[in-house]
């Protein structure tokens, strides 16, 4: 029997068997409850809407096999799994099982298996009156659409607002100096995301606030206190030059005459590489003589290095002022328009009654902080008391901060539990404000709750074969040691060590390309991927046993082709679209050529024609004479 409250961790690497142990660990507090219904108290949330469907059909087809004495397999996994953790036997397991699925089909809509954001919003929207947020407000998931709006509806100010356009143009003009395209849309495109992002969330609440004009003033100051730096800097190093031309100091007395150089660098405002030297401890040191020079000048030298040096210092201090303010500056347009975007966003919203999907968080988190019990949870506090939580290393530090009070409410009361699983190694929405960090923190040393925690490391790989997963071992363990610096990152992926389950060996190769000037990157690219498909397929592999992942659709698109032309038939995400069936295609170019008669569809039907029947002369020669034939037609008419 279960510990009156758990809280489990599963550090689960690919492959391991996560979803499998978390639809166990449900199925046994089902089994075990007294009352049919006790799927209504567990909250189980995952980050996507297919690994809610993995998990609720899973849990379902359970159910189905186990309700059905026929069908149930005795010697499944699962099955030995739960008689051994619940000590119940087939019997029990067969009758609470049909007992279950009757109530829960009859009850489906309480049967919470959700996504983070479904959850999250179901809560703004029990407590939109509390919130102050009109109940009729609607959901926006497509979150470029509505920055992409907010960015064309401010650049089409330009030329009405002063100060906008000034933005603008300062901005096109900062690109052009960098050697940049100057056109901004795009770049205020990307700096719109940046609103999405929760990692962002108390900066960008803290500009907000803060209209055009307080940048613009902030950015005057700025290019005032840098063009003093300037002045300042300039003045330092004329002194110096005055200081060894009173000397009677040759420059060229100086070694590789660095030290004038460095000086005349400033005056001219260059300072590319100004400290990339050893100038200062030359200068601390004494080393500062050119081996041809007489005792004379070296005297004369010596009796001026403590005022070099504390000028070369000076100097130093006021360039590193110009970097500061020039980064400072960088920044200063480009926070401006985030501001700007952000309003103009703001007023979008508030035309069209919208929400953003990414910002429930944020409406949450504003409400419970500093609440000891935050009253948005007051209408679910007690109605779980199960929690599962998948895919916990995608969570943002907002998602994981506003569930914390729900969990210790419910960790509070007797029978409650917690069960989360992750894979540090798999975070892949810090785009979305994801902290992996959260997750290895709570593996390492973090507990929120006062309950102790269990930590579950899932040893075997269920999925990959021996080679695969002894290089992965290999692999991750390579990292651990000689990548991060960071102790708990290190200790995630030497952890990550698997057993092998499946016998079967496996193959794993790495090829690197070297790069040729006279080869085009594409077309090697191309060829390399063919080559090892035909050894392959050769070995006796088939092609369906076979899968090509690329990081860009651009560069999937590019392989599909090529693949296509050198007689590999293949499925992909274009060759899937309707458009790509030349039946289709077919028949649109009809229907355009019959509405206009447009040259491009009569060439295209012409082509299916030649393609799929047998003509058999050249397909230039067809075309023409069709063209031909036509035009004579046209004329005769």
């Amino acid at each position: 029997m279960q510990p009156s409250n758990t809280f489990t961790i599963y550090n689960a690497s690919a492959g391991s068997g996560k979803t499998f142990n978390l639809v166990k660990e449900y199925l046994i507090l089902l089994l075990n409850a007294k009352n049919d219904d006790t799927y209504k108290n567990i909250l189980a949330i995952t980050f996507t809407n297919k690994a809610v469907n993995e998990m609720k059909s899973r849990i379902v087809n359970t159910l189905i096999e186990f309700s059905d004495k026929g069908a149930i397999n005795k010697d499944s996994k699962i099955l030995q799994e739960i008689l051994k953790e619940t000590r119940l036997s087939i019997d029990n397991i067969h009758s609470k099982s049909n007992q279950i699925l009757k109530h829960l089909l009859k009850n489906y809509a309480a049967f919470e298996i959700s996504t983070i954001d479904k959850f999250t919003q179901r809560i703004v929207r029990s407590f939109s009156y509390e919130l102050n947020i009109d109940a009729k407000y609607e959901v926006e998931i497509d979150e470029d659409e509505i920055l992409n709006k907010a960015v064309d509806q401010l650049i089409s100010k330009a030329g009405e607002d002063d100060q906008l356009t000034k933005v603008y143009v300062d901005y096109a003009f900062e690109k052009a100096d960098d050697n940049k395209n100057w056109d901004i849309t795009l770049d205020f495109r990307k700096i719109a995301k940046l609103l999405v992002n929760e990692n962002n969330y108390q900066i960008i609440k803290s500009i907000q606030e803060n209209n055009i004009s307080e940048f613009l003033e902030l950015k005057k100051h700025l290019i005032g206190r840098k063009n003093a730096s300037i002045e300042n800097s300039i003045k330092v190093s004329n002194k110096m030059f005055d200081l060894i031309s009173s000397k009677g100091i040759n420059k060229k007395s100086f070694i590789r005459e660095t030290l004038p150089k460095h000086f005349s660098k400033i005056v001219k405002k260059n300072y590319k590489s100004l400290y990339n030297n050893q100038l200062e401890d030359n200068l601390i040191n004494g080393d500062l003589y050119a081996k041809t020079i007489d005792e004379h000048q070296k005297q004369l030298i010596d009796s001026i290095s403590k005022e070099l040096l504390e000028g070369y210092r000076e100097a130093k201090a006021f360039i590193y002022e110009i970097k500061l303010y020039n980064n400072l500056l960088n920044n200063i347009t480009p926070l401006s328009i985030l501001s700007a975007i952000s309003n103009e966003l703001s007023n979008i919203k508030d035309e069209n009654n919208t929400i953003l999907i990414s910002e429930f968080n944020k409406i949450i988190n504003e409400e419970i902080k500093n609440q000891p019990a935050p009253f948005i949870y007051e209408k679910i506090g007690c109605k779980y008391k199960n929690y599962f939580i998948d895919e916990f290393q995608d969570t943002s530090s907002l998602q994981w901060g506003n569930i914390i009070p729900l969990l210790e409410n419910s960790l509070s009361s007797e029978n409650s539990s917690l069960t989360i699983a992750g894979d540090a190694k798999q975070s892949i929405y810090r785009w979305r404000g994801s902290q992996v960090e959260q997750f290895i923190e709570l593996i390492n040393k973090q507990n929120p709750f006062n309950i102790d925690k269990t930590i579950i490391d899932l040893p075997f790989n269920y999925r990959s074969s021996k080679n695969i997963v002894d290089f992965n071992n290999k692999f991750f363990s390579h990292i651990g040691d000689f990548v991060f610096k960071n102790d708990y990152f290190k200790e995630i992926y030497i952890r990550a060590s698997q057993r092998i389950n499946k016998k079967a060996e496996g193959y794993v190769d790495i090829t690197l390309i070297k790069e040729n000037k006279n080869v085009n990157k594409a077309e090697a690219y191309n060829n390399k991927i063919l080559e090892i498909i035909n050894s392959s397929v050769k070995n006796g592999h088939k092609l369906k046993d076979i899968c090509i992942i690329t990081r860009k659709r651009k560069e999937g698109m590019i392989i599909a082709d090529f693949l296509s032309e050198n007689g590999i038939d293949l499925i992909s995400s274009e060759s899937l679209l309707i458009n790509s069936s030349s039946d289709i295609r077919f028949i649109i170019s009809t229907i355009r050529y019959c509405l206009n008669e447009d040259s491009t569809s009569k060439l295209n039907i012409l082509n299916y024609i030649y393609e799929n029947r047998n003509i058999s002369y050249e397909r230039d020669t067809f075309l023409n004479k069709f063209i031909l034939f036509q035009h004579r037609l046209q004329t005769w008419a």
